[in-house]
């Protein structure tokens, strides 16, 4: 198994109100996963939304990734300027030219790649990061009487513990 971790939109344009300590919070989880992928030398990719309206495009404070997370210059980053990522091309085309099969996904507002997956062309196995989601936790998901958009996504993913991480990375 050739597993990538990917970091979801964590820019300083989201950085503020309730997202604030919600992406606080999940950096920690992320920064322990960086760590271990780097450790053993296995892919982490950056994805960066752009959209003007967000005030998170390239070159603007909004459009960096947020101070505790630290890219380095060699790691892939994508920009991407719809809300999936999964089954857009250049994703595609990364995960096949290295080779990669599975990915651990963490970051800022997952949903609309969690929605992704269902049509996601490239096969891969795709786990979420237990704690290394981040989102506004009090706003209620669209159609539901109380459960946040995080706790829809726990619900019907596939999530897996930094321990379980742990020894996926070690064994492959």
């Amino acid at each position: 198994m050739n597993v990538a971790l990917v970091v979801l939109n964590m820019q300083k344009a989201f950085f503020n109100g309730a997202s604030r300590k919600s992406m606080e919070n999940a950096s920690i989880e992320i920064n322990a996963a960086i760590a271990l992928f780097r450790e053993h030398n296995k892919k982490v990719l950056w994805i960066q939304d752009e959209h003007k309206q967000c005030g998170n495009i390239k070159g603007t404070e909004g459009g960096e990734i947020i101070d505790a997370l630290q890219p380095k210059e060699h790691e892939k980053r994508i920009r991407k300027h719809y809300t999936a990522c999964f089954s857009k091309a250049e994703f595609d085309d990364y995960l096949f030219a290295e080779n990669i099969n599975a990915l651990i996904v963490t970051g800022y507002y997952p949903q609309y790649s969690r929605l992704d997956t269902y049509s996601n062309p490239s096969g891969v196995t795709i786990h979420y990061l237990k704690d290394a989601l981040a989102g506004e936790a009090k706003e209620p998901a669209a159609d539901t009487n109380s459960l946040t958009i995080i706790e829809i996504i726990e619900m019907l993913s596939s999530f897996i513990t930094m321990s379980e991480l742990e020894k996926m990375i070690k064994e492959h």
